[in-house]
């Protein structure tokens, strides 16, 4: 297999957070930074007590709906996209600056911040040819102080979804319901053509529920990841973008190099899934979204469950950040007074009820399979 010179320097394991694109921690991991999906702003969770503050962007983007996130760990800035830029806002300040506007034809979608670079790698679809779908998907560089998109070559893989990036560089995403692993590589080829270089990754966990019947889809498949010291965390939901799904975590493969990974033999990659799917554990059901993402240093994990949110720390069991609910004191028994005390002593005393028959419960038919009889004999 032809070698390839990594732009990132590859550690043994996947030390600390990883960097994702649907939501992000702040640099300090007090506060947790999302879109509400709808609108020009971002909303950041204060984690304790937990208390969400809506940050309004329209004076700096305009109309323009705000999506993905991720968090520049330089200097703590939120980086946060429209479909067509990419912008940096400032906690402290409470100002933003655009960074780059998307090429034309491109729609950006997962952004997601390299450490190792101090660069962003983008998600995105474009369009083979001016008023045609934007069906196509793309990987994107920006590179640290440009405002220039840099298209990195993709090879037999579909669209990527949740992309994170560890401190190393190294990338995690899913792709057509399954956990990929991999990097972005200076190849020479690719860089010659005036490219920033080709992703090189493999699938490490197939994670897809894939299935065909007449009916309603129900195959899940990774749509999010985060990396969390030793663990990645990913968001199994339903591939239609609609409904179930499940948080779960699965061990971080330990001194892989996905230039050697990408020529494994079938009984090595065999392996590969084995021992990934065994380390396999269900944190908590979890739909819609999930705004999952972990702390830079790879402690913390964040996640919402039909709104509620929910903190996991060191790899331990997910535990409720909502405010707890005042507990509803009863009604204390009034005082009989002098109009009603001959009620209280001499209550009239209530009917008994007549009995009802009783009757035998009508089984619950069981609801019977169809079966479908082959068309051809």
């Amino acid at each position: 297999m032809k070698q390839f010179l990594l732009s990132f320097t590859m550690l043994a394991s996947c030390a600390a957070g990883a960097l994702a694109a649907q939501a992000t921690f702040s640099k300090d991991g007090n506060s947790v930074f999302y879109s509400p999906l709808e609108g020009a702003s971002l909303v950041q969770a204060h984690l304790n007590p937990f208390r969400e503050e809506t940050i309004d962007l329209e004076k700096f983007v305009g109309d323009q709906d705000v999506y993905e996130v991720s968090l520049r760990t330089s200097d703590g800035a939120i980086l946060f996209g429209t479909r067509t830029q990419i912008w940096a806002y400032h906690p402290n300040s409470k100002k933003a600056e655009k960074l780059a506007e998307a090429p034309r034809g491109v729609l950006l979608d997962d952004i997601a911040y390299d450490p190792s670079t101090e660069g962003v790698i983008v998600t995105a679809l474009y369009q083979s040819e001016p008023h045609t779908p934007f069906d196509h998907p793309s990987l994107w560089w920006l590179g640290k102080g440009s405002r220039d998109f840099t298209q990195i070559v993709l090879n037999r893989v579909g669209q990527l979804e949740g992309l994170a990036v560890t401190q190393s560089g190294e990338v995690f995403f899913g792709c057509e319901g399954d956990l990929w692993h991999g990097v972005v590589a200076a190849d020479e080829d690719a860089v010659a053509a005036g490219h920033a270089g080709s992703l090189v990754a493999y699938r490490y966990a197939p994670m897809a529920s894939r299935e065909t019947f007449p009916g309603p889809p129900t195959q899940v498949g990774v749509r999010n990841v985060a990396i969390a010291g030793s663990k990645i965390y990913a968001h199994i939901r339903r591939l239609g973008d609609t409904g179930w799904g499940s948080i779960v975590r699965v061990n971080a493969p330990k001194g892989v190099d996905p230039n050697e990974a990408c020529g494994d033999t079938l009984d090595r990659r065999l392996e590969t899934y084995r021992e990934a799917l065994a380390s396999a554990e269900l944190v908590m059901k979890s739909n819609h979204r999930g705004r999952l993402c972990a702390s830079a240093d790879g402690h913390r994990v964040f996640f919402t469950v039909e709104n509620e949110p929910f903190l996991v720390e060191n790899d331990g069991p997910a535990k409720s950040l909502a405010p707890a609910q005042e507990e509803t004191k009863a009604t204390p028994t009034p005082t009989p007074t002098q109009h009603n005390l001959d009620s209280w002593v001499n209550p009239t005393p209530t009917p008994k009820p007549s009995p009802t028959p009783k009757t035998k419960a009508t089984p619950t038919p069981k609801p019977k399979f169809r079966v479908f009889q082959p068309v051809l004999q």
